[in-house]
Formats: structure tokens, sequence, C-alpha cells
């Protein structure tokens, strides 16, 4: 089960809600996906048995699979994680690679980003990026994030990986999406 208060957010194409049992294969889907595991940091779930121990005690209110709207299918997740006393935290993000370059992660990301910095009051986001990873750096970057450094044989989720850090403050997010970010659509 998921948190009963993780708010459902309702985007033109998709819709953003905590992650149930009844989600479990589609998210091995983009878990085991062969273009997804590479980037995944540390030691990535691969059986239906993991997904559902993960998916029964998370009870983050900032957890959320990503379903298409059209298909009504899981394609992805976007997550604020790591939150340390209520001021920073970490974002990262998965998608099935069949749906890469739809511009489906901006549109996730874009809400996720009002809950953090508006409706959460976080004064800071980060990521930590595999430094190969162009296409999840070039999100970040369109997202605002700055990049912070590059750290050669760094934790990437409890593996070593060279990774990039970025981190976007709600300063400068404020004053980027100034009169646009109100507190996230719930439904």
């Amino acid at each position: 089960m998921s948190s009963k208060d993780t708010p459902q957010i309702t985007t033109q194409r998709l819709l953003l809600r905590g992650k149930f049992r009844k989600d479990a294969a589609g998210i091995l889907n983009y878990y085991t996906d062969p273009k997804v595991r590479p980037w995944l940091g540390g030691f990535p779930y691969d059986s239906m048995p993991e997904i559902r121990r993960a998916v029964s005690g998370d009870k983050s209110k900032s957890s959320f699979v990503i379903i298409e709207r059209a298909t009504n299918r899981v394609i992805g997740e976007i997550d604020i994680y790591n939150i340390i006393q209520n001021r920073i935290a970490n974002i990262g993000y998965i998608l099935l690679s069949e749906c890469w370059g739809r511009g489906y992660m901006l549109e996730a990301a874009a809400p996720v980003l009002r809950m953090a910095f508006v409706d959460m009051r976080l004064s800071r986001l980060r990521a930590c990026i595999m430094q190969d990873n162009t296409r999840s750096r070039k999100l970040v970057e369109r997202l605002g994030f700055d990049f912070e450094c590059s750290m050669k044989e760094a934790d990437f989720g409890g593996r070593v990986e060279d990774v990039c850090y970025y981190s976007l403050s709600r300063e400068k997010y404020l004053r980027d999406t100034a009169g646009t970010a109100q507190p996230a659509k719930k439904r």
C-alpha cells in the first residue's frame, strides 16, 4: 500500500500518484528494461517479490509512479527522497526506455518540483547522475539545475561510479518560474 496522503497530480498526458501493489508488474518492466538498468544506482530490483516488498514498505508522500493516461500504463516513477531537516532532498526518476524522447519526464518533473519548493518548502534539491548518462544530465539542466561537480569513483546508491552532482535552489526555482509556481494540483 502507498501512503494515503500521497497526492495525485494530473498533467496533460500523465497521472502521478502513490505506488500500490497492483503497480508491481509495471514497475518491474522499467527496472528490468535493458536500456534503463545500467543507469540505475545501487542494486536495482529484478524480481516481483522484491518490487512488492518495496511498494508495501513505501509510505513516502513524495514518491510517485508515472502513468500514461492514454493507456493507463505505469511507465516510470519520480521521487523526492533523503529529505534532511525539511530543507534539502534528492530527486530521482526512472522511465521505461520506449517512452524516452517524448517529454514525459519533463512533464512529470514540473509539478514535482513545484511540490518540492512551494508545498514542501524545501530549500534545495540535488540530483546525482552517472557521468555518461547525458540524457539525464540534459533533463536536469532543462529543469534549471546547476552543475555542481563531478566525482570519480563516487557512491552511486551503494556501488562505485563516476558521477555528476547537480542542484537547484528554491530561490532560483521561484525566480525562474515567477508567477507560475503555484501549489501542485491535487486530484
